[in-house]
């Protein structure tokens, strides 16, 4: 019998990957939408150049989410072995993107602290760093579209990643922008980012439930996915509710036009956060491989 106990202990085993899986795409997603926003010629210079310094919130984010994932790999030499598979290794091919956009974040933040930092190169380079974030996302989501594990390939893993790093980046972003201290923003604009975030929660929700009615039946050496991880739909039950009440404190106070507390923003960060967990948990219960039980 399968119980929440096991279940819990085969997920445990990939916690690493679990934070990598939450705070990569939620810090990268943060940082895009961000950057965005510096890659357009407005704003006041010192506004921008708060925000601009600010830019380390989302970037320590990502950072501590792929420390994480180094730790899965074992020994250094193991972590420097994958970047040889760079072009025929799904995993590779995230490793180098991650690793390359990480690199051009960090660089371009420091920049940003020259004397005199050229506006064009900064907005040049918010425009690079949008592409490589981008990449880097779609990398995460491609690095398990192996066809041996009938139950992570596809699109839909993909785009469930993907989704979930833009959900959980608005909160961190719109928390980055409060630290930033640049002021009061249009309510129009935070509540259309706030409802675009849930949305994006809301069709990630919709994306785990259909690639859970397609999988449910693959049978393992064990019995069928359905009977080895009766957990997951709770699971992605408790990342619907966690997105719910995470935007439940931001998106009303958005529409009424009030000014976000950072308190509230942390709140909603990591509310979110945690529930894109409890759904990246579900996903490594998913874990079958062709010939092989659990």
């Amino acid at each position: 019998m399968f119980t929440a106990a096991h279940t819990l202990g085969i997920a445990w085993r990939e916690i690493t990957l679990v934070l990598f899986t939450v705070l990569g795409p939620m810090g990268l997603g943060a940082y895009v939408l961000l950057s965005v926003g510096l890659a357009r010629p407005t704003g006041r210079p010192a506004r921008r150049a708060r925000v601009e310094h600010m830019l380390a919130v989302p970037l320590f984010v990502a950072m501590v989410g792929f420390t994480a994932s180094a730790t899965h790999l074992g020994t250094p030499a193991n972590a420097l072995y994958v970047l040889t598979g760079v072009g025929r290794s799904p995993l590779s091919n995230e490793v180098a993107c991650v690793v390359a956009c990480l690199a051009s974040c960090g660089f371009r933040w420091l920049y940003s602290f020259a004397r005199r930092p050229r506006a064009g190169v900064l907005r040049a380079w918010s425009a690079v760093n949008v592409a490589l974030g981008s990449l880097a996302l779609a990398g995460m989501g491609r690095a398990y579209d192996v066809s041996t594990v009938l139950t992570w390939s596809g699109t839909l893993p993909s785009c469930s990643l993907v989704l979930g790093g833009l959900g959980a980046g608005v909160p961190l972003g719109l928390l980055t922008l409060r630290l930033a201290k640049v002021g009061r923003h249009p309510g129009d604009r935070v509540a259309r980012a706030c409802v675009v975030g849930l949305a994006c929660l809301a069709a990630d929700v919709a994306v785990l439930c259909v690639h859970f009615s397609r999988v449910a039946s693959v049978a393992t050496g064990m019995g069928t996915v359905a009977q080895v991880a009766p957990a997951y739909p709770a699971l992605v039950a408790a990342f619907a509710a966690c997105a719910v009440l995470g935007y439940a404190l931001v998106l009303p106070g958005a529409l009424r036009g009030r000014e976000l507390s950072t308190r509230r923003l942390v709140a909603a960060s990591a509310v979110v956060a945690l529930g894109v967990g409890a759904a990246r948990f579900g996903f490594y219960l998913l874990h079958a491989t062709v010939g092989l039980g659990l």
